[in-house]
């Protein structure tokens, strides 16, 4: 399974938890509409690759001392 535009933040970060760091990069609310709502179609390919990459590797998406 892979992040979806059709999918919410607060859905995707309750699935994949390392997203949420994504999510804080690009200032976006946990919010239940889903991200084709939310984001601008110019920037949700990269805002959807962002957060499958970090789906797949969460210790990637982790900050350094956190």
């Amino acid at each position: 399974m892979t992040v979806k535009s059709t999918m919410s933040p607060d859905t995707i970060v309750a699935v994949w938890p390392a997203t949420k760091s994504v999510f804080e990069q690009h200032n976006i609310a946990l919010v239940t509409e889903p991200l084709t709502t939310i984001s601008s179609s110019a920037e949700l390919d990269n805002l959807i690759d962002e957060l499958n990459k970090a789906a797949m590797n969460p210790e990637a998406a982790c900050s350094p001392g956190g």
